[in-house]
């Protein structure tokens, strides 16, 4: 629990436990107070934008997890796992994205309502003990936008490691983002450093390497 003046109140609670050869865990949030805003959209009305003050909602999140490890040697294990996100502070249509984008109401993985997650693990295979790969796949379920990634993590000396990924973008949504935002859904403040409004086009593929040295 958590509580500080002027700051909603935050509850949480987590279990994990052993089913056979899975190891299960679950974990819940809740918050009271604060400022938080639902925001509504309706492009043909006199105020596009309109929000709800949810301050006397106890707004809840929970998630629920798996992880299976398979020994497939005397000293390699492959690891599964998945997971399930539930927010109820987040938003099952993506025809609200504008306004978010707009109001600065976006806050990328916590904006739809319902999220999974899974991934295949293979840290030091065989003789490759410097060597870990990782392919993972995430999904914004309420608007079906999705990212897949695959990892790739090498030790090269001691304490210098090298990092490398790509993912793709798949879907219409939050994780392959695109929106044509009017100029009208800002506030007054800020319309006039966009007065054409604001076009974002969707991310295909990312790219990324980079180096790590432990001091």
């Amino acid at each position: 629990a958590a509580a500080r003046d002027g700051q909603p109140l935050r509850l949480g609670a987590d279990v994990s436990a052993g089913v056979g050869p899975l190891d299960v865990r679950g974990e819940v949030a809740v918050s009271h107070g604060g400022s938080p805003v639902r925001y509504a959209y309706d492009p043909e009305a006199d105020e596009p934008v309109t929000e709800e003050d949810r301050s006397d909602d106890w707004i809840h999140q929970e998630v629920v997890g798996v992880e299976w490890g398979i020994a497939y040697g005397d000293q390699d294990t492959l690891y599964l796992t998945a997971e399930y996100f539930h927010n109820d502070a987040g938003y099952g249509d993506e025809a609200v994205y504008p306004a978010l984008i707009a109001r600065g109401g976006m806050t990328p993985l916590y904006t739809g309502r319902h999220y999974a997650g899974v991934a295949v693990a293979l840290p030091a295979p065989g003789t490759w003990d410097d060597t870990t790969f990782l392919l993972s796949g995430l999904g914004n379920l309420s608007d079906r936008s999705f990212l897949a990634r695959f990892d790739y993590q090498i030790t090269l000396l001691t304490k210098l490691r090298l990092y490398c990924y790509a993912s793709v973008h798949l879907g219409e949504g939050e994780l392959a983002l695109s929106a044509e935002v009017p100029a009208d859904l800002f506030t007054d403040d800020v319309r006039p450093l966009v007065p054409q409004g604001l076009s974002l086009e969707a991310a295909l593929v990312d790219l990324g390497v980079w180096l790590s040295l432990d001091l």
